[in-house]
């Protein structure tokens, strides 16, 4: 698991719809979230993250973010 519940974190600036990151498919609808700072709400069983700013409605792999820099 390389992040934690509560981890600030930016979705990669240049994921591509429909692209499969670590089994996990960049859909349309999380488009929106690219290049902003979400914040991890959960981690799967898998080791994928749901981020609070979603509504934990779609699940991201770790290559497809970054830990936001302070």
């Amino acid at each position: 698991m390389q992040y934690k519940v509560g981890d600030k974190v930016k979705v990669r600036n240049d994921l591509e719809v429909h692209k499969v990151y670590n089994s996990v498919v960049f859909t349309e609808k999380m488009k929106k979230f690219k290049g902003k700072t979400v914040t991890i709400s959960r981690v799967t069983r898998y080791n994928d993250y749901l981020i609070q700013e979603d509504g934990e409605n779609f699940a991201y792999s770790s290559i497809m973010l970054e830990l936001k820099q302070t």
